[in-house]
């Protein structure tokens, strides 16, 4: 143990590669389940047939803090779209033409046929509405029956990492609190009443008890998680954890990659 705790400094973080092959264990954030919703089709089913293959190879894991994170968003996003298509019905229905034009207009040769293709136009519009409330029907019965969420249930039973009683939620908010007052990940509170700041902090402790190499998946740049260079570029997991996870996991590995880079390796291997 004394021996990690000198290494943890000096040691070099193997590759993506020589991790994937060394069996390593996959998570995933929110905002990797959530981007399921703005996918094209064929990447939302190569995303699906990584996992697929990732649980029958028992390499995937779920923090439940990461699957309430997606539960939330899921529906903010699913609202945020339906309010969007209301807008734009909204703004069809202000569509106005000339109705009573000036008699030098009517007397033009282009007046007619103006006319006529704004009959055509409302025609348009009338369908292009109709397919608007079809849509907003749609995400509206997503709320009851979704078949990402179908599949996500499928692949995450006997994969939840751990269930947290409320005692001990409270012991990890209060454990996250300290790490904030020093400086360290995770935990940065908006508000003295408002725990979400911590929920990095359990997906952490979540990790960190897994005492095996560990990639983990995201789209998001935050800095608890990264270091990241002066002009926005993720340069490498942020130091801080990847030490702490040698050490506690006595000499494991922590990576990250992005969806965007698993798919490619996927299709490359």
């Amino acid at each position: 143990m004394n021996d990690l705790r000198i290494e943890k400094y000096l040691f070099q973080s193997k590759s993506i590669d020589d991790l994937i092959s060394n069996n390593a264990i996959f998570l995933f954030d929110s905002a990797c389940l959530l981007s399921a919703y703005q996918w094209k089709t064929p990447i939302l089913n190569q995303v699906k047939h990584i996992l697929v293959n990732l649980n029958e190879e028992k390499r995937l894991k779920f923090s439940l803090q990461v699957i309430k994170q997606f539960s939330i968003g899921r529906l903010t996003q699913i609202q945020d779209q339906i309010r969007t298509i209301d807008q734009e019905i909204s703004s069809l229905d202000s569509t106005q033409f000339l109705d009573k034009p000036a008699s030098i207009i009517e007397n033009t040769k282009s007046y007619p046929d103006a006319v006529a293709k704004h009959k055509t136009f409302l025609r348009a519009q009338e369908s292009y509405k109709k397919q608007l409330v079809n849509i907003k029907t749609q995400l509206s019965d997503l709320v009851l029956h979704d078949d990402f969420v179908t599949f996500l249930n499928s692949i995450t039973k006997n994969n939840i990492i751990n269930f947290y009683s409320d005692e001990k939620l409270n012991k990890l908010y209060t454990e996250a609190n300290k790490r904030y007052l020093n400086g360290l990940p995770f935990g940065n509170q908006s508000s003295d009443n408002d725990l979400s700041g911590y929920e990095d902090y359990i997906i952490w402790h979540d990790i960190l008890s897994l005492n095996q190499n560990i990639i983990f998946v995201s789209d998001t740049i935050k800095k608890d998680w990264t270091n990241i260079s002066i002009d926005g570029r993720v340069l490498s997991s942020n130091t801080f954890l990847t030490q702490e996870f040698f050490e506690k996991t006595k000499g494991h590995y922590f990576a990250q990659m992005t969806t965007k880079e698993l798919i490619a390796h996927w299709q490359l291997n």
